[in-house]
């Protein structure tokens, strides 16, 4: 995180507020007693620290606008000072020749680093490797300028290293805002609370711990071995497949998503048609799941509906948008992996063995329709992975004989799980499974969700 800025305003506004918490055992509270502590301490050390921030930055933007303006004889007379020793060095060199010209300029840049590091003035220690760069640009264009007296280099350096033309701003986010000390710690204490919370929130909900170092939204799924088998829906021959640690969305891709991180940016017309949720029904009709704005022509879901999984899109489109967000979709031993994997142990749902009525979106349920990608928290995985039985049902990256895709087949199925809305406990299984051509298919209960790949 680069403190710039923009951080200089945000005051004590570091992580979400901490979840509320239900009746705990008295082991468990007396542990969420001294977590809470910890962020308390971590949330003071923050306040200070961004103070000492604010103070900091303040200091050196005024002592820079001075400079800048010919305004700071502190700064002339403190660098001058600095700069009669590397001087002294590198005149003591005499000669015409151009080898003795050369050795002049590096004996005095090896002592003007050393130099500026001893320099009182607050400005110089903190932009020396400005001045540095000044005066290498200075001397490659006129190595006579060591002839100069200190005071009268001096004065060129900091027209150089501090220019009136440059904003502050811009000079401590280029400069500063990785090396600072004020930053340093500032940078600590920002990760220090949100580290603290997150331990808070983790105590009251362990399945958050596979998202810690996770990108936003996502949990770490862990390396395993998947027994892939269909004793439901459209079976297939048994197999076992590794699968390496993975990253994986916490939720479906949701309207508000896949409208705004998405299908705005698209330029193409024919992209923007292609790519439109809908979905033929049982009688022949299109349904476009999104409105069209009268004025605008533009497309977009009800507003009372963003937070729904979207749905009526076809596999190359949500190839699209995965790909657009640095990800891709899960293919079937992933899937399964997220979903059915608990403590080294198999389960017919995410939540374990048997059904429950009331942890997923299902016939049971009796939404007839689908709800918001982060319902029913109690029916996640043991990765903390939210709805993959019902709700809809979910694209895969794998094709209906178990071969992971390279690309979409112009032929054949690719299978889809997860179950959706109106499936009965049985289909949304995670053994349920179906097979769909991925050029013609949309439905309005059928949607996606992404997975990453871990660099190493």
């Amino acid at each position: 995180m680069k403190t710039t800025l923009a951080s200089l305003l945000i005051i004590g506004i570091v992580c979400a507020p901490l979840s509320a918490q239900d009746d705990l055992d008295p082991k468990t509270a007396a542990a969420l007693a001294k977590k809470k502590e910890e962020v308390s301490q971590a949330e003071s050390e923050f306040q200070k620290a961004n103070l000492a921030l604010q103070d900091r930055y303040s200091q050196l933007q005024g002592l820079y606008e001075k400079a800048s303006v010919g305004a700071d004889k502190g700064l002339v007379e403190e660098l001058a000072r600095v700069l009669e020793t590397p001087l002294k060095a590198g005149q003591a060199i005499k000669g015409a020749s151009k080898s003795k010209a050369r050795r002049r300029v590096r004996v005095f840049r090896k002592g003007l680093a050393a130099a500026l590091a001893k320099a009182e003035h607050p400005l110089i220690g903190a932009l020396s490797q400005r001045i540095v760069g000044a005066a290498e640009a200075l001397l490659e264009q006129e190595p006579q300028a060591l002839a100069q007296g200190p005071a009268e280099l001096a004065r060129r350096l900091i027209v150089s290293a501090f220019p009136a033309e440059t904003p502050f701003h811009q000079i401590w986010n280029e400069n500063l805002a990785d090396t600072d000390p004020a930053a340093l710690r500032f940078r600590v204490a920002t990760q220090a609370v949100k580290t603290a919370k997150q331990a808070v929130e983790i105590l009251l909900d362990p399945k958050l711990a596979w998202t810690v170092g996770a990108p936003e939204g996502m949990a770490r799924i862990p390396s395993c071995k998947v027994t892939i088998q269909s004793t439901f829906g459209f079976k297939r021959k048994k197999r076992t497949q590794g699968v390496l640690s993975f990253y994986m969305d916490l939720r479906e891709v949701s309207q508000r998503d896949y409208w705004s991180k998405f299908y705005v940016k698209l330029e193409d017309k024919a992209l923007k048609a292609a790519y439109l949720p809908r979905f033929t029904d049982s009688q022949g009709d299109e349904i476009v799941l999104w409105f069209q704005d009268p004025d605008t022509g533009l497309f977009q879901p009800p507003p009372d509906q963003m937070d729904l999984p979207v749905t009526g899109i076809s596999l190359e489109a949500a190839a699209a948008y995965a790909k657009s967000q640095g990800k891709r979709l899960p293919t079937e031993a992933e899937w399964i992996a997220a979903g059915a994997y608990r403590e080294g142990k198999w389960a017919l749902y995410p939540w374990g063995k048997t059904y429950k009525a009331g942890l997923a979106n299902d016939r049971n349920a009796g939404l007839g329709g689908p709800a918001p990608v982060d319902s029913y928290k109690e029916g996640r995985s043991a990765f903390g992975i939210y709805n993959l039985s019902g709700n809809v049902r979910e694209w895969l990256w794998t094709s209906e004989d178990g071969k992971d895709l390279k690309e979409i087949p112009e032929s054949g199925n690719v299978a889809m799980r997860g179950g959706g809305y109106a499936d009965k406990p049985e289909s949304i299984s995670l053994r349920w499974r179906w097979r769909a051509p991925p050029r013609t298919t949309r439905a309005g209960d059928l949607g996606f969700r992404c997975v990453q790949d871990i660099k190493k």
